[in-house]
């Protein structure tokens, strides 16, 4: 992959998370998640690091968002029925503005999502540990590690299934994680092992 200037998409990605927060239109936000999307495509290509489809993660991330400011937001003129009073925190009634208001506020976590998701498949690690000052060096080092575990984590597991299923293995339920948590433990291992030396 081409390397990029990692001051420069440090901007790029600021910049963006900025607008996404001040900007709260939701056709903003499917903007954004598009443009970022987009950019995304044409410099890294489908093939991520991340193994989920964004697509899918949008939709239980929307879903999720507009499911819970339903329950936890009870403004609107429109309501669409109504919870018990005495069921604390999620009782009363249950509005169309809430449920459109936990949209919006998904729709600005996606282009979030998709912002840094884009960041990180573009920027080295070890540029932007270079870009701090070397009295935070150190603790760039155990922030950085830590952020790129979970993308590391995530391909991993994406290999390990996919060798498992070249030998005919299928996950039904979940005793048939077995033969990929135990690979994903020692591969776990090995890489805190080569990261310590």
């Amino acid at each position: 992959m081409t390397r990029f200037d990692a001051r420069g998409w440090l901007v790029w990605a600021l910049a963006a998370a900025v607008v996404a927060f001040l900007a709260r239109n939701p056709f903003y936000s499917v903007i954004l998640i598009l443009v970022t999307r987009l950019v995304f495509v044409l410099l890294v290509g489908e093939t991520a690091v991340y193994p989920f489809s964004l697509a899918r993660l949008g939709i239980i991330l929307l879903l999720f968002a507009m499911i819970f400011n339903a329950l936890s937001v009870h403004v609107g003129a429109t309501v669409l029925f109504t919870l018990p009073e005495s069921w604390p925190w999620i009782g009363g009634p249950i509005t169309l503005e809430a449920m459109v208001g936990g949209l919006a506020n998904g729709l600005i976590l996606l282009a979030l999502l998709t912002i840094f998701m884009t960041f990180n498949n573009v920027v080295a690690t070890n540029d932007l540990v270079r870009l701090l000052p070397r009295a935070f060096r150190d603790v760039g080092i155990v922030v950085l590690i830590a952020v790129t575990y979970v993308p590391e984590t995530m391909a991993q597991v994406q290999r390990i299934r996919e060798a498992q299923a070249i030998r005919g293995h299928r996950l039904h339920g979940v005793g048939d994680w077995r033969p990929v948590i135990i690979p994903l433990l020692i591969g776990g291992l090995e890489r805190a092992m080569g990261l310590a030396e």
